[in-house]
């Protein structure tokens, strides 16, 4: 095969895998939905597509940095904000399922009946949702602090930014970006933090004004406010706190200005 048509078929295989994580998390939030009938949390395992780039990112900083501590510490990070993406987009799900509930009085989740007294966790209808969703956010905080913890003992800098993929799909290293964005910076973290408050803000305003319609469990949607204002909490603190932590000059300033001060020393 010559060389134009090699340079001509790479776009069509780029094109081709872009389209890829769609189909396989499609088929398997089917599968999902099918089998336990709650659209939530087929929702959840479709909104991982959100997260793919950043894995795909962190996997090529951890085999392709030669500096094993720096590929753990970023690969780690791009982990975490990786599911935090994914978590977000999960949240405006649950907090639209919420409105459109509201406004429809059509129940978007399965509901007990109405009159039966509230249920305990294992048999609330939101738990199946719930119960993985929690987990997630647990192990996107912890995965945070590990890389946290690696930068601060073995003193590197962080960056973080979407536009590293770039380099990963040129295998270009050390990584660059041209728009020169750190997203661990006040600016742009608070920027990032407004999206799940922005959320739980339509939401709450929605559950404060709005009745629950007749077909809903009155005593558990007494829980979907607290539950909302919890996510909600969850997914705004750590933006505004990681970039508090690498920006903490009284133990080590880990935010890096450029990719080069993060990348550019082996």
């Amino acid at each position: 095969m010559s060389t134009d048509t090699q340079e001509a078929l790479e776009p069509i295989a780029s094109r081709s895998w872009r389209f890829l994580p769609w189909f396989v998390l499609g088929v398997l939030a089917l599968a999902v939905f099918e089998l336990f009938a709650h659209p939530l949390l087929a929702a959840s395992v479709f909104c991982l597509k959100f997260a793919v780039n950043d894995f795909r990112t962190a996997h090529w900083l951890w085999w392709r940095d030669p500096n094993r501590w720096r590929a753990r510490a970023c690969g780690l990070l791009f982990v975490a904000v990786g599911f935090w993406k994914a978590a977000v987009v999960n949240f405006g799900i649950f907090a639209a399922a919420i409105v459109y509930t509201l406004l429809s009085g059509e129940p978007a989740w399965p509901q007990r009946d109405p009159n039966a007294p509230a249920a305990d966790f294992l048999e609330d209808p939101i738990t199946p949702w719930a119960a993985p969703t929690v987990f997630a956010h647990v192990l996107e905080y912890f995965l945070g602090g590990v890389a946290l913890t690696i930068a601060y003992s073995t003193h590197r800098k962080l960056w973080f930014s979407p536009r590293i993929a770039m380099s990963r799909k040129l295998d270009l290293w050390p990584p660059k970006d041209d728009r020169g964005v750190n997203w661990l910076g006040w600016f742009p973290a608070l920027s990032a933090a407004a999206v799940p408050a922005l959320i739980w803000a339509i939401g709450a305003v929605c559950l404060t004004l709005i009745a629950p319609p007749p077909r809903v469990n009155a005593k558990e949607w007494e829980l979907m406010l607290p539950l909302l204002c919890c996510f909600g909490f969850m997914l705004t603190l750590p933006v505004p706190l990681l970039s508090a932590c690498v920006q903490d000059k009284r133990n080590r300033y880990m935010l890096a200005q450029s990719p080069e001060e993060c990348w550019g020393t082996t």
